[in-house]
């Protein structure tokens, strides 16, 4: 796949090649289970890149398209319940940076 993220609870999110959406799986072993859905009608083929947030719970992530204008990066969930958020609209590997202390 093309990169993935591993949070301080021990769950990993990841893609499984360079076309689907990406997957969670426990640090200890288990199924992967799906975690972003790709959307056909903005001709998404790729999630990828992901990174975990301070929280630990939600993760930046870019969608890749066929249409370049499509691309974007996204906050995604380990609750599958709450909509993806789109960020910004382009091409990138993403990355968090925390602020520095103090």
């Amino acid at each position: 796949g093309d990169g993935g993220a591993w949070n301080s609870a021990g769950i990993i999110v990841f893609s499984r090649s360079a076309t689907g959406g990406l997957y969670q799986v426990s640090a200890e072993g288990g199924e992967p289970q799906p975690v972003t859905t790709l959307d056909p009608a903005r001709g998404e083929f790729s999630h990828t890149w992901a990174q975990f947030l301070p929280d630990q719970k939600h993760f930046l992530f870019s969608a890749l398209s066929t249409n370049l204008e499509n691309d974007r990066i996204l906050v995604g969930s380990l609750d599958r319940q709450e909509a993806l958020k789109p960020l910004l609209n382009l091409r990138s590997h993403v990355g968090y940076t925390p602020p520095p202390p103090g």
